[in-house]
């Protein structure tokens, strides 16, 4: 199993020249550690008062990107979700 974590491949948009962060083969198993929504700007200590403070430029952060060896661009990739737990 190949394990990526948010904190050390982040980034805020989809581009196709960005280097892979992981290269798996087909069928290999991935545990992808993700942030929140907002990057991270709210903890359980925030109130609606530090919403209007949110840097939405940060906002929807990716993790990735992960190589499929052997794929294509064109290709349709189907992925099987074991587990999904929230933080």
């Amino acid at each position: 199993m190949h394990t990526l974590h948010h904190r050390d491949h982040r980034h805020l948009g989809w581009d196709r020249d960005l280097p892979a962060a992981l290269r798996i083969a087909p069928g290999e198993v991935v545990e992808l550690a993700m942030q929140d929504a907002f990057g991270g700007q709210l903890t359980a200590a925030s109130t609606a008062a530090d919403v209007p403070g949110l840097d939405l430029g940060a906002a929807n952060p990716l993790t990735g990107p992960i190589e499929v060896v052997g794929a294509a661009p064109g290709d349709t990739l189907a992925l099987t979700f074991e587990s999904i737990e929230t933080g």
